[in-house]
């Protein structure tokens, strides 16, 4: 729901992205098998390929193999300052890992999303911790009709 808290919430994100910061999502997938996480990374490229507006972007590659894209986003809030995604994916034995970025286009890269795929891939190989997160307790959901 549209409250005015949320909308102030959501201007002063927007400000945030206007001016430089950026928002990321990782995703990681493991599978029984190499092989299996193959197939699952084609199919992942593949998708990035096809899909209209997004564009291959330039990065060092990435463990067993990667790729990287650009797709333009809208402007950011009420600004005139256009938004990009870049997204980075590979595959590191039987992991297939996704990064996305969001943010300005003049302070974005794919660099920013290249990044924390490092980083990910490092806790894959166990050069860098990979701390389990907190468990949060699951939130009840209401029952619906009968």
């Amino acid at each position: 729901k549209a409250t005015p808290e949320r909308l102030e919430l959501l201007r002063g994100r927007a400000a945030q992205v206007a001016q430089g910061g950026y928002y990321a999502a990782v995703e990681v997938y493991l599978f029984e098998s190499p092989a299996g996480a193959k197939l699952a990374y084609d199919y992942l490229e593949d998708r990035m390929k096809a899909r209209t507006g997004s564009q291959p972007a330039q990065a060092r590659p990435l463990a067993n193999q990667s790729a990287a894209f650009r797709f333009d986003g809208p402007t950011i809030g009420t600004t005139d300052i256009p938004s990009v995604y870049h997204r980075v994916i590979f595959r590191r034995g039987n992991a297939v890992v996704a990064v996305q970025t969001f943010g300005a286009k003049p302070y974005m890269s794919t660099d920013q999303a290249r990044e924390l795929a490092v980083l990910v891939d490092r806790k894959l190989l166990g050069e860098a911790p990979a701390v389990e997160p907190t468990p949060i307790p699951t939130p009840a959901i209401g029952v619906i009709g009968n």
